[in-house]
């Protein structure tokens, strides 16, 4: 989990993490715009984690895909 496929070019992870990115962006914004709304339901709250989750993911799938960035920990396990 956390790899991309071995067939998948890069070009194509890119588009994929992007469009997931500004799906959750625009969802975000969907949030902001029914605030008022929302809020009388008693919602937002949970509403707005759920959606912060993803678009942290998706930017997490970009960088570490995209950008073929990758990490290591070298330290010591206590």
């Amino acid at each position: 989990m956390g790899t991309r496929p071995k067939n998948m070019s890069q070009l194509t992870w890119v588009y994929v993490s992007g469009a997931a990115f500004i799906l959750f962006l625009v969802f975000s914004i969907i949030l902001i715009a029914y605030a008022p709304r929302l809020l009388s339901f008693g919602i937002t709250n949970t509403i707005f984690y759920i959606l912060l989750i993803p678009a942290g993911l998706c930017s997490a799938a970009f960088l570490f895909g995209a950008m073929r960035s990758h990490a290591k920990y070298s330290g010591k396990i206590s």
